[in-house]
């Protein structure tokens, strides 16, 4: 009869971080550890903390050439000496069957359980969203545009930078949380008076019509020292979106003025969009 095997994450051990002894100055560079490093060509590393040969820090393939040494494809700027460490990206290896084991379950349990145990470590380590997607965007250099804000009877009211960039996403999900920040420089156009930008959405699915929202605590505000005061302004903020499609990020800015006023924009905006999609994994 087979038994149920839901796997142990507990069971599951990574190895632990090597030290450097030294490196080459060279191409390939030969990366030399302080003990035998047990690993395997086509193995995986993450090298952190290697000081003078600086282009040996970071993920890598390796090729092992000895017992202690490797090579990653990387070249040298300088010969590295007894300082940072390897870090193997991998569980401990398993024993599988070989040719002429006896057909019994208890050959085959051990790489079963092992991978079993190892499925169910992966669930502990999955969090509960994933960055399904990342997009950065430096937009117009130069003077780049104006957003005019007014004052509505009872309140003010938020107006839509034109000219100004747009950040656009398309394949969004429902449930997904929108990660967004953009840094810009704007000036209001009255000394003395209060400005403020802050970012919107429209996030629309086949067939509808954008409905612009607010991003909760985004906003920014200023009081314009001078007519020539530039300042720079980091706007961030997070939404969950209700429709899948398309997600649109826009600057809004809006004054205190009567009458309304200026906001203009100057040289590079600098944004940033993260696509967080929910894993359903129980946390």
């Amino acid at each position: 009869m087979p038994s149920q095997y839901g796997g142990v994450p507990s069971t599951v051990a990574y190895p632990a971080a090597i030290n450097i002894a030294a490196s080459s100055n060279a191409s390939p560079i030969i990366v030399t550890c302080s003990t035998p490093h047990g690993l395997s060509t086509g193995d995986v590393v993450s090298i952190s903390g290697h000081q003078s040969n600086v282009s040996a820090n970071g993920q890598f393939s390796i090729t092992v050439t000895s017992t202690t040494q490797f090579a990653i494809v990387a070249v040298g700027v300088a010969i590295g000496g007894a300082t940072g460490t390897v870090q193997p990206l991998k569980s401990q290896s398993f024993q599988i069957p070989s040719d002429g084991d006896a057909a019994s379950a208890a050959a085959f349990n051990v790489p079963y359980e092992a991978l079993g145990d190892r499925s169910a470590a992966q669930l502990v380590l999955t969090g509960a969203y994933k960055l399904a997607a990342t997009v950065s965007h430096i937009a117009n250099t130069g003077t780049v545009g104006t957003s005019t804000g007014t004052c509505a009877a009872g309140g003010l009211t938020w107006v839509q930078a034109s000219m100004a960039y747009q950040l656009i996403h398309n394949n969004v999900h429902i449930g997904d949380i929108i990660e967004a920040e953009v840094d810009v420089s704007a000036a209001g156009n009255t000394s003395s008076k209060n400005y403020g930008l802050s970012l919107f959405s429209s996030n629309v699915g086949p067939g509808q019509a954008q409905t612009p929202q607010h991003i909760d605590g985004s906003g920014k505000t200023w009081t314009q020292a001078t007519g020539s005061q530039i300042v720079s302004v980091h706007l961030k903020g997070y939404l969950q979106l209700v429709n899948p499609g398309v997600v649109q990020i826009a600057v809004y800015g809006m004054t205190n003025n009567p009458g309304g006023d200026t906001i203009t924009f100057y040289d590079d905006q600098n944004w940033l969009l993260k696509v967080w999609r929910p894993t359903a994994v129980p946390q």
